[in-house]
């Protein structure tokens, strides 16, 4: 009898750990945009995308759980995001109302706010535009005749959507309204000079001038009234499992922020002058 009992008791403790042990087992559903250069799929710099490579960082640094990686539009990554316990998202802006469902990291990176994109060749015409901070008005551009390309419904923030609006139906405002590769067609119509500049964030316009062809060069100029730079956090589902995968990246993003390796994933996508300026940013930012 005493035998049948031990044995049921070992039993018994066996299943009881090997449920807390799946209790206890970590799993992160990833879900990012399919948006180049956040995310790359196919074509040009496939893999390389500054979210595929940060993604694939923190599941390296994250080996003991199961990952799962989904792409979505923001609409359905909102929806996950309220609906999973273990849902995380890199690329994911906070804000108040994401706050009552999402558990925000501290910020991994700097991100570049909206800026003049140009043709590197024509930089000589806009110097004299450039402050001594390296800003540049938009407005006083417009009212010089420059002739600015803006894609057709979008936001782009501040004293950006400021001056447009003051400005809307003006024939130096060129609104394009393609579905398709808008950035793209923007830059194409600066190398076809029918305009001279157009509107983007840096790393989206130096990752299209890279699959255009080898030829194109294209630099950024900040604008003045706009805030440099951004800080962008991951997002996770405002749960337990939630917010014990925060704790676990904030150890990992404040050893690993301002290391070479990390920087590189945003850094890559960048023209030259956004480089520096991120490259600075990150200093004055994480090296308090």
């Amino acid at each position: 009898m005493n035998k049948i009992v031990y044995v049921m008791a070992f039993i018994l403790i066996f299943i009881f750990n090997s449920t807390m042990l799946k209790a206890d087992e970590c799993t992160i559903y990833w879900l990012h945009p399919d948006q180049p250069p956040l995310s790359i799929k196919k074509g040009y710099g496939a893999g390389m995308g500054s979210v595929d490579r940060t993604e694939e960082f923190f599941k390296n640094h994250l080996k003991d759980c199961t990952h799962i990686t989904d792409g979505a539009n923001y609409e359905r990554i909102v929806m996950l995001m309220k609906q999973k316990e273990d849902a995380c998202c890199i690329a994911l802006y906070k804000n108040p109302e994401r706050e009552k469902f999402v558990e925000f990291s501290i910020p991994y990176r700097v991100v570049l706010s909206n800026a003049l994109i140009i043709l590197e060749s024509q930089k000589g015409k806009f110097e004299p535009f450039i402050d001594n901070e390296g800003h540049i008005p938009l407005e006083g551009l417009i009212k010089k005749g420059y002739r600015i390309g803006v894609a057709k419904g979008r936001v782009y923030r501040g004293i950006i959507d400021e001056v447009l609006n003051k400005y809307k139906g003006d024939p130096r405002i060129i609104e394009h309204t393609a579905s398709q590769n808008m950035v793209g067609s923007l830059i194409g119509m600066m190398t076809a000079n029918r305009i001279d500049a157009t509107i983007g964030y840096p790393s989206e316009a130096q990752y299209v001038a890279k699959t255009m062809d080898n030829k194109t060069r294209i630099i950024s100029i900040p604008i003045s009234g706009m805030a440099d730079y951004g800080l962008t956090p991951v997002g996770c589902s405002k749960t337990e499992k939630g917010k014990m995968i925060i704790k676990r990246l904030n150890s990992i993003i404040m050893k690993y922020r301002m290391t070479p390796e990390f920087l590189d994933h945003e850094g890559y996508w960048l023209d030259s002058s956004g480089l520096k300026r991120f490259q600075e940013y990150s200093i004055k930012e994480f090296k308090k």
